[in-house]
């Protein structure tokens, strides 16, 4: 079964505020942004509405100026036309720093990662995953990667069940009392070749339910 960064989900509303009127503003940018290229398939599709839940759960200005670097550089879109200066600085190479992904701990000190774009999801989940790690996923719903560090140590239930909380609540589902999340280990992900970053596929795997109100406190105590 090939899991993308972000499944299909129904089109957020890019005005809402979370709290700084500014965040407001900038989603409401970012969707002008996304509709400058109607998608002509079914895949980009997917990718532009898993975005619009980023979008739509950032937090801070660097999560949404990560996002909007993304949606600029997405496959099959229209580039817009540049000065001379713009396209000399667009062939130089660009250097990208590392990814910073959410970083939280379960009751028991176990690290777990949280993709806040396919970049970061793309890191976790692939780059700097080992053996003995454990991937989550929101069950067809878009929402965040989650890789539980269990090659640092051994994981109990407790460390389960974290992680499946922190991806039910970081994916469209959160407002749902209880969430499908599906867990794999790390080793059995793939990348699909010529697919965008943070798109995966795996082999098997088990359904856990996650709850989206119990990851609170977790965060909460970061």
């Amino acid at each position: 079964m090939a899991v993308p960064a972000q499944p299909l989900a129904a089109l957020a509303d890019g005005g809402a505020a979370t709290g700084a009127p500014w965040l407001a503003h900038h989603r409401r940018r970012r969707l002008l942004l996304l509709g400058q290229q109607p998608p002509r398939s079914p895949k980009p599709i997917g990718r532009i509405e898993a975005s619009l839940t980023f979008l739509d759960q950032a937090e801070t200005s660097d999560q949404l100026a990560d996002l909007a670097d993304e949606l600029e550089q997405r496959p099959g879109r229209k580039p817009a036309l540049a000065s001379r200066s713009q396209r000399r600085q667009a062939a130089a190479p660009q250097q990208k720093g590392q990814p910073v992904p959410l970083e939280v701990r379960t009751a028991s000190g176990l690290r777990l990662q949280v993709g806040r774009n396919h970049r970061q999801n793309e890191w976790i989940s692939l780059r700097q995953a080992r053996r003995g790690d454990i991937w989550f996923h929101a069950q067809e719903i878009p929402g965040s990667h989650v890789v539980l560090k269990a090659s640092e140590g051994p994981a109990g239930e407790a460390d389960l069940l974290a992680a499946a909380d922190l991806a039910a609540h970081y994916s469209r589902a959160r407002g749902n009392a209880r969430v499908p999340v599906v867990m794999v280990p790390t080793e059995d992900l793939q990348r699909l070749p010529g697919a965008a970053a943070g798109t995966v596929r795996h082999r098997g795997g088990k359904v856990v339910w996650g709850e989206p109100h119990r990851a609170l406190s977790l965060l909460e105590a970061t």
